[in-house]
This record gives structure tokens, C-alpha cells and sequence, in this order.
């Protein structure tokens, strides 16, 4: 019987070794035939980490990950690899990772950037800076870890050029009073320094003889951008061109044979295109025989000293009654590029002109001469569609504007505009919008007019910014503004040779020959100031060169430069 225990036993082993070889001899071992690196990205920085993950594939379709791999870098200056697949950026560069298992390797390319910029630091972060002086700001980059940054671009700029402007390198250049934000940003992270500009104080003004000789009652000095050149337009049409101090014997446009000189009327004004260094145009305003309102364009010769008299071209033509007044006549291009004109009333008699919409006399005048042939109204001109009103009408109720200017900065309209009996007015207005209302003839100045009404309707008006009063005007002795009898309007002081002046809006008058100047902050008049200037007479005009210094205009016919007295 134990012979057959044992026998049986034996006979089971050898049936269960002779089953599990016929089960070995029919299947093989799986094997590894691909491995695969795979991440989220390829793309890590210096000092961050990447996971990566590798899977086998084996001859059975299957995929495998809980396998032994063998991790490498080719080339660990740029990124190392720990045994669990996890990518250390050292420097910037590329390097190669690779996975391996069973002699079989899978990589995975992995580009190390440079660390983002994290913050931006500017020093200093706070500074008083005088008047047209400079300072160096530098701006340091760090990243999250807090270490220095180096080899990226840093973009400068400030939230108040006119205040404080800033140079590709961060160099600072104070040039006006108040403050400025000077930001410093290198991929999409900030910092900021603030920038304290104090008002420089306004010197006392003398007047410098600008040019050798005179001319013919000037009416008008101004230049084309970034030329050294001015131009002065006399009453009776002439245009010379001023190089240096000297006159230049030919002159720029002769229309004397078309402008008529009488009383009032003359040639008022020229103003240059904005692109007057490409297309050469300019624009004149004029009275010709019959007294009527003339706007023509005329074009630079191959001379750039003179006109091409044959290029004219009718802009504008306004009929004007045959008073031998109240013209107007100043023009300028805006900050939008349309070109602005005064026109006055009519004189004496036709005064309701300036609050008649049918007609152009006693308003600005807004128009597009690069539009239209020769010229197009602005849609979005104020009237622009209203029944029985002219589109060209940017502003209404002006009795005679007496030069109108930009300020180059703020872009604020000034406009001067000559009283009757009693009162001369400046206006401050912004040029972003029109339908303005001065008030004329309703109004001369803020009081009713004429004068023995006791009351007024003021509704929809637009007040003046200052006026001041006539010598005969009641309460005159006890006015905070010295008498006069026509406003000479002129402009924001925007030159470099008297810091202190800069943002002052320089106006006089006509019949005192005074000069005064005050700045327009915050919708209000203030710093108003009085300038002693011996010998200054019948005060015509005001003009302005490329680079913002401010000449005044003598009926004598002298050109004079303001400048700093001596002591300042």
C-alpha cells in the first residue's frame, strides 16, 4: 500500500511538470519593444521642475509604467534628472532626457528658460527734479526667488510727458511743473517711480529785438515744425521769411496787389499744414477789393524761401457787409487736425450774425481741407445736419476774435475775442468737443449787454475764462484787471529759455500795450501776472516759432522776443 502512495504521488509531480513545460513550450516572455517620454510641457525654468513620465511598450500591446527606468540627461549643465524622472532647469538651453528599461530608450527633448521677471524695482522710487534738469533711474529685475535678473529688455515710459519725460535708458528730463509717473516694464511686471516737478518761479519779462529792420504793421510770426525759419505776415500781404535776424530781400508771397488795407481789413494770418514738410502747403486769410473773407492755400516752390504764387487755391470765400470791420482772422490747425478759424461779426449793425446759424460770420469755423474738394465738414462738427444751420460752425456768438491758438500740450483752445463798450474776454475751451455759445451780442463778456438790462438770459452760454474792463467801464478803479480797450490774444508759453513761464498763456492789449500772463489749471484762472516792458506800444499781435518761444508784435513794426530780465 505505501508502494502505491508513493507511486501515485510521483505520478501526479511528473503529470504537473510535464503540464507546466507544455505550457512554457507554447507561450514567450513579454518583452520591452518601445519606451515613451511624455510631460505636461517641454519647457521648464532655471530652477523649476519638470515631471516626467516614461512608459514601456511591450510585444503584448501592453503599457507599462512600474518599471525600472534608467533616467539621463545629455547634458546635465542645462538640466539634470532624478531616478524618479523629475527635470531640474540649471541654465538656459536644451538638453535631451532620456528613459531606459530592458535596453530600450525613449527621450524627450526639454528647453530650460531664464527665469520670469517676477518684479521690477526702480530706484530711486521718489524724486524732486527742477526745471529742465535730468536723473538717472534704474530698474532691477528680480525673480520669484528674489535674485537679480540681468539680460532683459526694460521699456520706459511716463504718464505725463509734459511733466517729466523718460529716455530708452531711464534717463528722466523734468520739463514742466507738477508730476509724473515713470514706469519701468520688462515682461508684463511693473514698477514705478514718482516724479515731483515744482513750479520754478515766473521771471520778470523783458523784450529782445528778434530781427534786423521791420516791417509793414506784422500781424502774425510763426514757423513750420522743427524749422528754424519764422514767417512774418504783415497787414498790407506781404510774407518774409526771417533766417537768423535778417530778412531775407525776397519774399515769401507778395499779394499786396490783392489784399486791401483799410481800417480793419488787411491779411490777418497764414498758418502751415501739419505735413507742410511733405505736401509744402500753407494757408492765408485774407480781405481782397471787395472786402470779402478769402481762405486760399498755396504750395512752396522748389525754393524753399518761397511761394509758388500760380498754386493757389480758393479754400473758403465768407461775404462780409461793407462795415470795414470785425473780421476776425485768425486760424489754426488743431490737435485733430482740422483747421479752425475765427470770423467776426460783421461790425457794427450785424452783430445777430454771431448768434445766426445760417451764417458764418461771428463764429469758429471747424473744416477738413485733406477731405473733400476743397474742403469737407467734419461729421462730427456740433450742427452737422441741423435744418437752416452751416456745418462748418464749430462755435457761435463772437464778436471779433482776435487770434485763437492751441495749446501744444493740452491741446485747450485759446480764444481771444475783442469786447464792445466795456469788456475784452478770453475764453479757455477744450477742442474735444464744440457747440459752444459765447454769448455775443446777448453778452459782452459775463455781464448783459447792452448794459442797462437788468437781467439776461445766460442759458447754454459758455462764459469768458477772464475778461477785463475799459478805462470808462463802471467799477473799473476796483477791478482786479487794469484797464484796456482790445484784446491782443496769444499763447500758452510752451520755450525753453524761462522754465518758470512755461504753461503761462501770454495776452496784452491793444491800446495799453501791457502784457500779462496766466495759467488755466483745473478749470480756473490762476497766477496771473503783469510784466513792466518800457516802450511797448499799440500791441498788434503775438507770434510763436517752431521751438515755442514767444515773440510780440508792435504796431512800430519791430519784432520782439520775450525774454528773462536781467536778474533772473
Amino acid at each position: 500500500m505505501e508502494m502505491l502512495r508513493r507511486s501515485g504521488r510521483r505520478v501526479r509531480v511528473i503529470a504537473l511538470l510535464g503540464a507546466l513545460v507544455a505550457c512554457t513550450e507554447g507561450t514567450e516572455p513579454s518583452r520591452v519593444v518601445r519606451v515613451q517620454v511624455s510631460a505636461p510641457t517641454d519647457r521648464v525654468e532655471v530652477g523649476g521642475t519638470l515631471q516626467l513620465i516614461a512608459a514601456a511598450e511591450t510585444t503584448g500591446g501592453a503599457t507599462i509604467t512600474e518599471l525600472d527606468f534608467t533616467w539621463s540627461s545629455s547634458d546635465a549643465s542645462v538640466a539634470t534628472v532624478s531616478a524618479s524622472g523629475e527635470v531640474t532647469g540649471r541654465t538656459p538651453g536644451s538638453a535631451t532626457i532620456q528613459a531606459t528599461a530592458d535596453g530600450k530608450t525613449g527621450s524627450l527633448t526639454v528647453t530650460v528658460l531664464p527665469p520670469r521677471v517676477a518684479a521690477v524695482v526702480v530706484a530711486p522710487d521718489t524724486a524732486t527734479l527742477p526745471v529742465g534738469s535730468t536723473r538717472q533711474l534704474t530698474a532691477t529685475l528680480r525673480d520669484a526667488a528674489g535674485a537679480p535678473l540681468t539680460g532683459r529688455t526694460v521699456a520706459w515710459s511716463s504718464d505725463n510727458e509734459a511733466v517729466a519725460g523718460v529716455a530708452a535708458d531711464g534717463t528722466v528730463t523734468a520739463l514742466d511743473a507738477g508730476t509724473a509717473v515713470i514706469t519701468a516694464e520688462s515682461e508684463g511686471v511693473k514698477g514705478t517711480a514718482r516724479i515731483t516737478v515744482p513750479q520754478p518761479p515766473v521771471p520778470d519779462l523783458a523784450l529782445e529785438e528778434a530781427v534786423n529792420g521791420g516791417f509793414p504793421t506784422p500781424t502774425l510770426l510763426t514757423s513750420p515744425p522743427g524749422d528754424s525759419r519764422f514767417f512774418v505776415v504783415s497787414v498790407n500781404g506781404l510774407i518774409s521769411v526771417v533766417q537768423g535776424r535778417e530778412i531775407l530781400p525776397e519774399p515769401f508771397l507778395d499779394l499786396r496787389g490783392r489784399v486791401k488795407q483799410q481800417r480793419e481789413m488787411g491779411m490777418f494770418s497764414m498758418v502751415f499744414h501739419p505735413r507742410y514738410a511733405s505736401n509744402g502747403y500753407f494757408y492765408v486769410n485774407f480781405t481782397d477789393a471787395s472786402g470779402q473773407i478769402r481762405i486760399e492755400r498755396y504750395t512752396v516752390s522748389s525754393d524753399p524761401n518761397r511761394a509758388d504764387p500760380a498754386s493757389m487755391k480758393l479754400i473758403l470765400a465768407i461775404d462780409h457787409p461793407p462795415t470795414e470791420e470785425h473780421f476776425g482772422g485768425p486760424m489754426q490747425f488743431g490737435p485733430d487736425g482740422k483747421l479752425y478759424i475765427g470770423v467776426g461779426d460783421g461790425g457794427h449793425g450785424h452783430s445777430a450774425n454771431a448768434q445766426d446759424r445760417g451764417t458764418l460770420l461771428g463764429k469758429v469755423l471747424r473744416i477738413d481741407v485733406d477731405a473733400g474738394d476743397p474742403y469737407a465738414i467734419p461729421q462730427d462738427n456740433p450742427f452737422v445736419g441741423e435744418a437752416g444751420t452751416r456745418g462748418e460752425i464749430w462755435a457761435l456768438g463772437v464778436r471779433n476774435p482776435w487770434r485763437l491758438s492751441f495749446d501744444r500740450v493740452t491741446g485747450l483752445l485759446y480764444l481771444a475775442d475783442v469786447g464792445e463798450n466795456h469788456w475784452e474776454e478770453v475764453n479757455v475751451v477744450p477742442a474735444s468737443r464744440g457747440g459752444y455759445n459765447f454769448g455775443w451780442p446777448r453778452m459782452e463778456g459775463a455781464h448783459c449787454y447792452p448794459p442797462d438790462l437788468a437781467s439776461c438770459d445766460r442759458s447754454g452760454l459758455t462764459l469768458p475764462t477772464l475778461e477785463y474792463p475799459h478805462p470808462d467801464t463802471p467799477g473799473e478803479a476796483t477791478s482786479q484787471h487794469p484797464a484796456g480797450c482790445s484784446v491782443t490774444g496769444g499763447y500758452v508759453y510752451r520755450g525753453s529759455r524761462m522754465p518758470g513761464l512755461r504753461g503761462h498763456y501770454l495776452y496784452g492789449d491793444l491800446c495799453k500795450g501791457w502784457v500779462r500772463s496766466f495759467r488755466y489749471q483745473d478749470g480756473q484762472v490762476t497766477d496771473q501776472r503783469q510784466y513792466s516792458l518800457p516802450g511797448l506800444a499799440f500791441l498788434v499781435s503775438f507770434g510763436q516759432d517752431a521751438s515755442g518761444e514767444v515773440y510780440v508784435l508792435p504796431y512800430s513794426g519791430r519784432v520782439y522776443r520775450l525774454a528773462p530780465a536781467a536778474g533772473n
